[in-house]
């Protein structure tokens, strides 16, 4: 496997690393000359539509990445295998759509006798059809979009081990009626429960970040400790999403 160090990913592609943490958005969008990469140690964030529709084949990642941006493999087409780092907190909408390795997941291609696609404590993608649903203990992130849609869904538990729900991880199951939070949710992001079916739900203490709609506002949310801080990810800012910018009131705010 070749590996793309700073001084060579900044001679392929101008700015394609940014103070020596980031790889750029868009670096190697459509790129026909990586299709075997490492990315090095140090880097902590992979950029909106880095590797998008490249010829990407591997990609090895650093234990110092901690963000995964919207779109950053998207239509991968051949990329195949991947192995997230634990230490990841943020993976991004359509981060891993319309890869190979997804796409061999979700048609049952790869037969391990699991509704989940886990790397690295990271739920990637889910392929069930069960109107519970258990995540499994050792998941520390949902990604972003995991169970979108998934309208069967009508209860979900929560392992212990959880500390962030993703951007609209839950969004669309409109069956969702049933949900406990365990006490080591950190955060949960923006629309992770939009269009669902609750009517109630209490925010344990270790929740620190909440994101815009994470609940609908017909949702009665309260709070075992502080009010969480408001947060927002970067669709939210995009001016064609002007819906996603749209702050509900938590129990107990003014």
């Amino acid at each position: 496997i070749g590996e793309v160090t700073t001084e060579q990913a900044n001679a392929i592609v101008k700015y394609s690393v940014v103070d020596g943490k980031i790889v750029a958005d868009q670096a190697y969008y459509q790129s026909r000359k990586l299709s075997n990469v490492k990315i090095p140690e140090g880097i902590e964030e992979i950029g909106e539509f880095s590797f998008a529709r490249s010829v990407l084949e591997s990609i090895t990642l650093p234990e110092s990445l901690k963000e995964i941006s919207y779109g950053a493999f998207y239509h991968c087409d051949n990329l195949k295998q991947v192995s997230l780092p634990a230490g990841i907190r943020n993976v991004g909408p359509k981060a891993f759509s319309h890869t190979a390795w997804v796409n061999s997941f979700l048609k049952g291609e790869i037969s391990d006798n699991s509704d989940f696609l886990i790397s690295g404590g990271v739920l990637v993608a889910y392929r069930g059809n069960a109107d519970k649903v258990i995540v499994p203990e050792g998941v520390t992130v949902i990604a972003a979009e995991a169970f979108m849609n998934h309208k069967e869904i009508n209860k979900v538990e929560l392992p212990q081990s959880l500390l962030v729900i993703g951007e609209g991880a839950f969004e669309g199951c409109s069956d969702l009626g049933q949900l406990s939070l365990n006490g080591s949710v950190e955060e949960i992001k923006d629309r992770a429960f939009a269009g669902c079916n609750l009517s109630k739900v209490r925010l344990p203490k270790s929740v620190v970040k909440l994101g815009v709609r994470a609940f609908d506002d017909t949702v009665k949310v309260s709070y075992e400790g502080t009010v969480p801080e408001r947060a927002y990810e970067p669709s939210a800012q995009r001016l064609s999403n002007e819906s996603y910018r749209v702050y509900g009131k938590l129990s107990g705010e003014s």
